[in-house]
C-alpha cells in the first residue's frame, strides 16, 4: 500500500463511479423500451436480461466494441455515450480532488477494470471496447490534470512553462475554436432536422411505435448526435459524407440510395440542393467572428513571428482533434451497403476545415494587429486566488501570475478558483522564469506582499529586488527588471 499514491481509495471510487453511472444509463433506457413494448408481437421471449444485456451491448459499442444486430455487426460509435463517459469520469476526478498522474493513474485503472466486469455481466466479452475504455480513461485524465502543473514530474512541468508564451495561447485559442466549431456543427443538424422536420416525422410514423418506445428511439438517435455534427461540418467544409455505399453528400453533388427508415436520415441533404462551394466561406467566417470577439481579451503578440507562432499552434490543436474525431465518426450502421457509413477522408475533412477555421482566425488576429486592438490578454498580472489544500491546480497560478508558486518567497498553500477560463488554462507556454526563493524576513521598506483580493489568500514577502508598482486600483510586486525607472523602489 505504500507504493500507492494519495487518495488512492477515493481515486479508484471515481473510476467505478463513472462506469456505473454511463453503464446505467444505456441500461435503464434499454428496459424503459421493454417496458413499452413488452406486449408487442414478437417479445414474447423477451426478458428483463435481454433488455439490459442490449442496452449493455449499446453501452460496449459506445466505447468502440461492436453490436450484433439480426446478424449484422454494427461498428458505428454512438459518440454520445463517449462523451458522456469522457465528462463523467473527468467530472469524478475532479470531484474527488485528483491532481497527480498517479491518482489519475489509480482512478482510470478502476474505470477500466469497472468496465470490463460490467461488460462481462451483461454478456458482451472481452473486445476492443475495453481498448476504448482505455483511450476514454487517457483523455478524461488529461482533461482532469488540464490547466495544472503541479501533477506533472518537475522536469516536464518546468519544460513545458519554458515554452514560448504564444503556444500557451495559441492552444488556448485553438481549444475553444475546436469546441465552438463543434457546437456549430450540432447548430447545422438542428437546422437540418427543422427545414425536413415534415419528412423526419413522417418516417418515424411509419414506425408505429409507442409514445415510450419512441421516446427511447429518439434517445438512441441522439446518442449519435456527434456522428451527426462531425457529418455536418465535413459537409459544410467540402469533402461531404456516405451513408451507404454509393451515396455521397456534398455541397456540389448529392447522390442517393435507399437507406433505412431511420427518421434522423429524413434531414439528409436532398439531391438538387446543393448550395455549391460557397458553403465553405461558413467556417471562414465562423472563425474570424470567433477571433474578432476572443481576441479583445488576448495579449498583443509582439511582434509577427509570436503571431505566426499563435496560428500555427492553433491549427495544429483544431487539426488533430477535428482528425480524431472525424475518424471516430464513422463505421458500419449495418450489412451490405451499410457497412460503410460516415465521412469520406477523415483525414481531408479535418485539414480543410482546420485550414478554413484557422483562416479565418488568422485573418482577424492580423487586422487586430494592424488597427492595436488587441485586449490586455493574460500578460503578468495579480489575480484572485482562494487557498484550497485539497485543490493542487496551482498551475494556473504560474500561467496568471508568471512565476513559479512553488518557489515564491514566503509562499504558503494556495490555489486557483474554478473560474470559466480554469479548464482552458494549459499548464504551459508561459514563457515564464522561476523567481528564486529567499529566506523569509521581517518587513522592511524594500519589500512588500503581493496584494491578492480574494477572501482567502496567500501572501509572499518580496525580494528586495523587486519593486511596488501601483496602477489601475491594483498593488503588484514585479522583478526590479521590469520596473519603469520612476516607479523602482529599492
Amino acid at each position: 500500500m505504500r507504493y500507492l499514491p494519495e487518495k488512492s481509495l477515493r481515486a479508484a471510487l471515481a473510476g467505478v463511479e463513472a462506469a456505473v453511472l454511463t453503464w446505467l444509463t444505456t441500461a435503464l433506457l434499454a428496459m424503459v423500451a421493454y417496458a413499452a413494448t413488452a406486449g408487442a408481437p414478437g417479445m414474447a421471449d423477451a426478458t428483463w436480461s435481454t433488455a439490459v444485456g442490449a442496452g449493455t451491448r449499446l453501452w460496449a459499442l459506445g466505447f468502440g466494441g461492436t453490436m450484433l444486430l439480426d446478424e449484422a455487426v454494427l461498428t458505428l460509435i454512438p459518440l454520445g455515450i463517449t462523451l458522456m463517459a469522457v465528462l463523467l469520469l473527468r467530472g469524478s476526478m475532479r470531484r474527488a480532488s485528483l491532481g497527480t498522474l498517479g491518482q489519475v493513474g489509480v482512478a482510470g485503472g478502476a474505470f477500466v477494470v469497472a468496465v470490463a466486469a460490467l461488460g462481462l455481466a451483461g454478456g458482451v466479452e472481452a473486445g476492443r471496447h475495453l481498448l476504448g475504455a482505455v483511450g476514454i480513461a487517457v483523455v478524461a485524465g488529461i482533461a482532469a490534470l488540464w490547466g495544472s502543473s503541479a501533477g506533472l514530474p518537475a522536469p516536464l512541468a518546468r519544460w513545458l512553462r519554458q515554452l514560448p508564451a504564444e503556444v500557451g495561447e495559441g492552444a488556448r485559442s485553438g481549444m475553444r475554436l475546436l469546441r465552438w466549431l463543434g457546437l456549430l456543427g450540432v447548430a447545422l443538424v438542428a437546422a437540418a432536422l427543422f427545414v425536413s422536420w415534415d419528412l423526419v416525422s413522417e418516417i418515424s410514423g411509419s414506425l408505429e411505435a409507442g409514445a415510450v418506445s419512441g421516446i427511447a428511439f429518439g434517445l438512441v438517435q441522439a446518442a449519435f448526435l456527434p456522428n451527426l455534427s462531425a457529418w455536418a461540418l465535413s459537409w459544410v467544409a467540402g469533402p461531404g459524407f456516405t451513408v451507404g455505399t454509393g451515396t455521397s453528400f456534398a455541397p456540389t453533388e448529392v447522390l442517393t440510395e435507399p437507406l433505412p427508415a431511420i427518421p434522423v436520415f429524413g434531414a439528409l441533404p436532398a439531391p438538387g440542393s446543393e448550395p455549391g462551394l460557397l458553403v465553405v466561406l461558413v467556417p471562414v467566417i465562423f472563425g474570424a467572428a470567433w477571433a474578432l470577439w476572443r481576441s479583445r481579451r488576448a495579449a498583443d503578440p509582439a511582434g509577427w513571428a509570436e503571431l505566426g507562432i499563435r496560428v500555427g499552434t492553433a491549427f495544429a490543436v483544431v487539426f488533430l482533434g477535428f482528425l480524431a474525431w472525424f475518424l471516430l465518426a464513422g463505421g458500419a450502421l449495418g450489412p451490405g451497403r451499410m457497412a460503410e457509413v460516415g465521412i469520406t477522408s477523415p483525414l481531408l475533412a479535418a485539414l480543410v476545415l482546420a485550414a478554413e477555421a484557422v483562416a479565418g482566425y488568422a485573418l482577424a488576429l492580423v487586422t487586430f494587429r494592424l488597427v492595436g486592438q488587441f485586449g490586455s490578454g493574460r500578460a503578468p498580472r495579480v489575480v484572485e486566488a482562494v487557498a484550497d489544500a485539497d485543490d493542487p491546480a496551482e498551475g494556473e497560478f504560474e500561467d496568471q501570475l508568471g512565476f513559479d508558486v512553488e518557489n515564491a518567497p514566503g509562499r504558503e498553500e494556495a490555489t486557483s478558483p474554478d473560474t470559466e477560463d480554469a479548464d482552458d488554462l494549459p499548464a504551459f507556454g508561459t514563457g515564464a522564469t522561476p523567481v528564486p526563493a529567499v529566506p523569509a524576513a521581517a518587513p522592511t521598506a524594500a519589500t512588500a506582499p503581493l496584494a491578492l483580493t480574494a477572501p482567502t489568500a496567500f501572501t509572499a514577502e518580496v525580494p528586495e529586488d523587486w519593486y511596488a508598482h501601483e496602477g489601475d486600483g491594483k498593488s503588484a510586486s514585479l522583478p526590479l527588471e521590469q520596473a519603469d525607472p520612476e516607479e523602482r523602489k529599492v
